[in-house]
């Protein structure tokens, strides 16, 4: 009785094993866990007669294996080439910016010509090239700039970090809301100060009509923060104020 519960519990933490997504597929771990235990039965009944209870275990894995066999084929090619540019983008064989640029590349290249081999999957194929090159021409900073984040969770810690500054310097619960709208100048300069220290000749390069242009598009950003803010506190006033500028 406890050999057969033992199975039992084996098949039980095959399916609530959610692994670690997105980069590995518990669907596969799953199928693949399945199979082991399947052959496992198969093994034993070579040998010996198995209790009724692992029988009927033995079919019922054998049915839903082989009733699912043909879903499991797209998902393993697509995770084959997920696996592979997780690997070019980890880059622990140290290529450089061009180098890791051209794998991949040719990963995607790979991926375009050969998409049919996934099936039902083809057109999360086409989805995840659209979506890979709407990011392309920022994908590569961090291996040509030292400590740049190299993903959305190294970014969002910088974002932490300064937030966390900015209520130590101010003394606030909270962020100041001027962080949202100078947010892309103060985070820029929290990170580059970190790498250098900058003189007053080195702010004395600084080209003053890109200045200007800068200036201008915070500005703009304040005006608007500045005209939501009216609206939401007097909505009756703000859309009367509208409605005689228009006439």
């Amino acid at each position: 009785m406890t050999i057969i519960e033992d199975y039992c519990s084996a098949v039980r933490s095959s399916i609530t094993n959610d692994g670690h997504p997105p980069l590995e597929a518990s669907g596969l771990k799953l199928q693949e866990n399945l199979t082991l235990i399947e052959q496992s039965l198969e093994r034993m009944e070579k040998r010996s007669a198995l209790p009724p209870p692992l029988v009927n275990l033995k079919h019922l894995l054998a049915k839903g294996l082989s009733a699912t066999a043909s879903l499991f084929s797209p998902v393993r090619v697509a995770y084959q080439w997920v696996d592979k540019a997780s690997n070019i983008l980890n880059n622990k064989i140290g290529l450089d910016a061009a180098g890791v640029k051209q794998s991949y590349q040719q990963l995607l290249t790979e991926m375009s010509q050969q998409k049919q081999k996934a099936g039902t999957l083809n057109t999360a194929i086409d989805n995840f090239i659209k979506t890979t090159h709407s990011y392309w021409s920022g994908l590569f900073h961090c291996y040509e700039i030292e400590d740049f984040p190299r993903t959305n969770n190294d970014l969002e810690h910088a974002f932490g970090m300064l937030r966390y500054h900015q209520r130590r310097c101010t003394g606030r619960k909270v962020a100041p809301s001027s962080l949202v709208i100078r947010g892309s100048v103060k985070l820029a300069c929290a990170i580059a100060t970190k790498l250098h220290s900058f003189t007053a000749s080195d702010l004395a390069q600084v080209d003053i009509h890109t200045w200007l242009e800068l200036r201008s598009q915070l500005q703009k950003h304040h005006k608007a923060r500045i005209e939501q803010y009216r609206f939401r506190r007097d909505p009756k006033a703000y859309l009367a104020n509208l409605e005689s500028r228009l006439l």
